[in-house]
């Protein structure tokens, strides 16, 4: 377990000065537990509320949440700020989508458009926690927000977020056994978003110092408006020697033999190719 010192001086080691939440009512208790985590006074938001803390000491750093509950929602959604993005985004949501919306390719398609925007950032995807059915007093969320389907969102949004080389928690994973904690059936007492605070600043702790970290860290996703692909691009001959030399011999045997289909052929099969060229097809 880090301390508030070792939670800012990893913050500082990563060059993070603004994280941004983003997500459900899990999300806002993440963005709370982090607050106070760091030093700081509990911010109870209200309901569909966004929230704003700077903390100045040992390091300044500034936590922001904005409510976005459904995968939908991240896909127009623009991050605050002209010149200044958020060091990290911190992503969290899937449980008004199995609530309220029941689509499981709408969520994926949605979440993986909505990652697409925050492609410059860098992202750590939490899931949300394991549901507790007998402890719901909700009908309908005990019949749609069933653990396997938390578990197969999970995995859809575990899934995408290797697709963009982000961290991902599972968060429902670590909550499993401690459901006799569970205040709702689907939320959990303080004490367990504290220790998913933990859970995230390991994922922070797997990502590459700011300095390091450019548009090239991010994965490239498949241009799918066109079905162009890419010309082969082959190294320079004079980085894989062997390869030069096979040329020259090739360049004085034709030169020698005076026969242009030896170099051909032999400079397709040095470069891997299958197909040789024939007397009959060089002169047809």
């Amino acid at each position: 377990r880090m301390d508030v010192k070792s939670l800012h001086d990893l913050l500082q080691s990563r060059g993070m000065t603004w994280i941004h939440f983003v997500g459900d009512s899990h999300a806002r208790l993440l963005y709370n537990r982090t607050v106070v985590a760091l030093g700081g006074q509990a911010h109870q938001l209200q309901h569909h509320e966004d929230g704003l803390v700077v903390i100045e000491s040992p390091h300044h750093v500034a936590l922001t949440f904005h409510w976005s509950p459904l995968a939908t929602d991240i896909v127009q959604y623009q991050i605050p700020g002209n010149d200044s993005r958020p060091d990290l985004v911190v992503l969290s949501l899937m449980g008004w989508d199995v609530l309220h919306l029941q689509d499981e390719k709408a969520f994926e398609g949605n979440l993986t458009r909505g990652m697409r925007s925050l492609r410059s950032q860098r992202t750590v995807c939490m899931s949300n926690p394991s549901v507790v059915t007998d402890h719901m007093t909700n009908e309908t969320k005990q019949i749609r927000m069933t653990d396997e389907a938390m578990r197969h969102y999970g995995e859809i949004l575990h899934s995408v977020a290797q697709m963009f080389g982000s961290p991902y928690i599972d968060f429902r994973a670590f909550t499993l056994n401690v459901s006799h904690r569970s205040l709702d059936g689907v939320h959990f007492d303080s004490g367990v978003y504290d220790e998913a605070v933990q859970l995230l600043f390991n994922g922070i702790r797997a990502l590459v110092p700011r300095a390091a970290y450019n548009e090239k860290s991010v994965i490239a996703l498949p241009n799918t408006t066109t079905n162009a692909t890419q010309p082969l691009k082959l190294p320079p001959v004079s980085t894989h020697p062997a390869l030069a030399l096979g040329v020259i011999a090739c360049v004085v045997a034709m030169v020698l033999l005076h026969d242009p289909f030896l170099f051909a052929n032999v400079f397709t099969w040095l470069v891997g190719g299958a197909d040789f060229t024939t007397y009959e097809d060089g002169f047809a």
